[in-house]
Order: structure tokens, then C-alpha cells, then sequence
């Protein structure tokens, strides 16, 4: 707990124009919504795709004035 408290009071004292935060997301090509909609009385089509497709990542970088740059792989 202590080192929490020192830690605590270290990061109260940081200007926020230092901190960067670092945020990682993932997606594939075939992600499609569970549901669909159609006029009432009509069938809702759509097309789905059947393989896993392509896995892409994302990290960004930001700061408290806005993205400072982005990486994307698969």
C-alpha cells in the first residue's frame, strides 16, 4: 500500500502534457452484426462471408493534445 501512496503522489505531480497513453485494438475482415432489418413481412438478406479473413491490429499513441500516430498489421 505504501508504494501505492508514493506512486500516488509522483503521478499528482506530473504536468499532463507528459503522459502518453497507449491503446490497442483488433478486428477482422468478415465481422458482421448479428441481426438485420427488412420491411415488415419481408425477409432480411445479407451477405456473410464464410472464411476468418484477414486479422488487422491497431496501437495508437495519445496524448492530451490528440493522436500522436497509429500503427496498423496484420
Amino acid at each position: 500500500m505504501e508504494r501505492f501512496v508514493l506512486y500516488q503522489n509522483q503521478v499528482a505531480t506530473e504536468n499532463d502534457n507528459n503522459l502518453i497513453f497507449l491503446d490497442k485494438f483488433g478486428c477482422q475482415q468478415n465481422m458482421v452484426l448479428p441481426y438485420g432489418w427488412a420491411p415488415e413481412g419481408q425477409r432480411a438478406l445479407a451477405w456473410k462471408p464464410t472464411n476468418h479473413g484477414v486479422s488487422i491490429n491497431t496501437i495508437g499513441a495519445l496524448s492530451v493534445s490528440g493522436l500522436l500516430t497509429a500503427m496498423f498489421f496484420a
